[in-house]
Order: structure tokens, then sequence, then C-alpha cells
């Protein structure tokens, strides 16, 4: 079961790719975005729901969304990291989530 909490973007990179944002009162600096992908409604239009980023920090990884009809950004977690979070608060195991086909953009 996956889970998300609000978090507040701080800097994008050209204008689209998470750069910093703020959870839980701490500031985040993104080394490195692996993958991005697209999540569409199933219906003629395709309208756009959220874009999706996997994002490296330091060892850390996460996959931040930005849900685009509220422009709101999350960090979306599965259980098990959601708990190792809890635990430890420094860094945030790999998400072990499926993540299809997307991009890979190094800083």
């Amino acid at each position: 079961m996956w889970n998300r909490e609000a978090i507040v973007v701080t800097a994008k990179e050209h204008g689209y790719f998470p750069k910093t944002f703020t959870w839980r009162g701490r500031r985040h600096a993104v080394s490195a975005v692996e993958q991005c992908w697209t999540v569409a409604e199933h219906d003629w239009m395709r309208r756009v729901l959220k874009h999706c980023f996997r994002v490296r920090m330091g060892e850390a990884h996460y996959v931040v969304s930005h849900d685009v009809k509220r422009d709101k950004w999350y960090v979306e977690m599965n259980n098990e990291t959601m708990n190792n979070e809890t635990m430890n608060n420094e860094t945030m195991s790999n998400t072990k989530g499926e993540l299809s086909h997307g991009t890979q953009k190094e800083r």
C-alpha cells in the first residue's frame, strides 16, 4: 500500500524537475532525477493527473509526485519505506516500487 505526504518544492530545474524541497520541516536537495513518468486518465482525453519523479539524494531514493490538477507536491512511499523513515529520520531506504519507462537526468 502506498502513502503520500505533502511537500513544498522550493526550486525546480528547467521549470520542471524538482531540485530542492521541504519535507517534515527539513530541506532536501535532489542530486539526480533518475526516472520520470506521467500518469494520465484512461479516457479519450488522456488528461494528465500527475508527474512522477524517482529522485536520489545521496544514498536515499524517493518518489516525488506533482498532482497537476491541485498543483500540490508529494513524497510517495510504500509501508515498508514509511516504517524505515519513521525509525531513521536521516535517510529513506530504496522504495522498491514498480517503475516503468522514464528518463534519467543527472545533475
